[in-house]
């Protein structure tokens, strides 16, 4: 999965590979290879384990802008220009269309559906708490659930499957 933002007016890359067993991650970061953890969840903050140093951000938002504190420096987070006209609020899309995948590292609040149970596009499927906001994370096919991963209250790491749809044939 990939991600795109923007930190001091830069354009950062951030692609994150799936999940090992032992709960990292392994991603490049601005062309940099790291390796990581997200070890604890608050409100406002995340613990990491991160090449090996344990570090927190603490996230905070003002005015729809999104400011982290990490290793003694404030960031503020962006989009970069050239995606923000392509992203939808309406529909939000993650990952392949009959898993439905956390976006980012969050808890899930809330899980809407049941398996078995025949879903619409658009049709919220969890709602997922990430920096004090809440996430509603919709459907993007007339499909069945098919498995459900996680529980209400689980946290869950950006790209793990939470939901599996199989596809309604018509």
């Amino acid at each position: 999965m990939d991600f795109e933002f923007v930190v001091d007016g830069k354009i950062k890359r951030l692609s994150l590979n799936s999940g090992t067993l032992d709960g990292f991650y392994d991603a490049v970061y601005d062309g940099r290879p790291v390796k990581f953890r997200a070890s604890s969840f608050q409100s406002n903050s995340l613990t990491l384990i991160l090449d090996g140093r344990v570090t927190t951000a603490h996230i905070a938002e003002s005015d729809g802008r999104i400011f982290v504190y990490i290793s003694g420096k404030v960031v503020e987070l962006g989009v970069p220009k050239s995606t923000q006209n392509e992203y939808s609020k309406e529909m939000v899309e993650y990952g392949a269309q009959d898993k439905i995948s956390a976006p980012m590292p969050g808890k899930i609040v809330k899980i809407l559906v049941e398996i078995g149970e025949t879903v619409k596009p658009k049709q919220p499927l969890i709602v997922l708490e990430s920096m004090k906001m809440e996430n509603e994370i919709k459907s993007t096919i007339d499909g069945v659930v098919k498995a459900i991963k996680f529980n209400s209250g689980d946290l869950v790491g950006p790209g793990q499957t939470i939901i599996e749809l199989s596809r309604l044939t018509e």
